[in-house]
């Protein structure tokens, strides 16, 4: 069963980009800038543009938290099906 789901989960990776996909898509249904995501999340347009381009491998869960709540969605929108 452990080898299994060992087998089937995503890489650090993909999970990292898929997020940034996420959240880049978001960003442009609100039709926001990287700036203006920065600004409602309380982070750096800089640390947004890594983000999104797949440049920022570690993100922390409160950076995740704090971009969900800049899109008024739950984090799970986000994290789930990673």
């Amino acid at each position: 069963m452990l080898e299994y789901f060992l087998m089937t989960q995503a890489s650090p990776i993909d999970i990292t980009a898929n997020l940034a996909r996420k959240i880049k898509a978001l960003r442009k249904l609100h039709k926001w800038t990287a700036e203006e995501l920065a600004r409602k999340a309380n982070i750096t347009p800089v640390y947004v543009s890594q983000i999104e381009n797949n440049k920022r491998k570690n993100i922390s869960l409160i950076v995740v938290y704090r971009i969900a709540q800049a899109f008024s969605v739950p984090v799970s929108v986000l994290i789930d099906e990673l």
